[in-house]
């Protein structure tokens, strides 16, 4: 069974949801993948990849949905600073992914980990 590692999230607005930063294992995570909780057993659906504006490139995966945020900076130094940060997450494989939970309102704990269940079309 492959894991995902839960390095951030956060329960954001309705139309967001559940925002995490997941250190994934394989070349990206299919819409409605499904991710349980190996200490609460709590699950969480896959909705989309979060890609952003700001990244003149980005590693992409055919297998995912994309969802493009457009983030605001006060200065270039702030922008530049998001650059590099974005830069070395996805150098570990670590993305950021909006969920959806699954009859519950948690959002998953930063440092758990995570069993990935792949969609059955793939």
């Amino acid at each position: 069974m492959m894991k995902v590692k839960v390095i951030d999230s956060w329960n954001l607005s309705k139309s967001w949801g559940i925002i995490a930063n997941l250190k994934i294992p394989i070349e990206g995570l299919p819409q409605n993948s499904l991710l349980k909780s190996l200490e609460s057993n709590n699950l969480w659906r896959v909705k989309a990849r979060i890609l952003f504006s700001h990244m003149s490139q980005h590693k992409q995966f055919p297998c995912e949905t994309e969802k493009l945020q457009m983030p605001v900076f006060s200065n270039s130094s702030d922008l530049e600073r998001s650059q590099k940060l974005l830069m070395d997450q996805e150098a570990n494989f670590i993305f950021q992914y909006t969920l959806m939970a699954i009859k519950h309102d948690e959002k998953p704990s930063p440092g758990e980990e995570l069993l990935l269940e792949l969609p059955q079309a793939l």
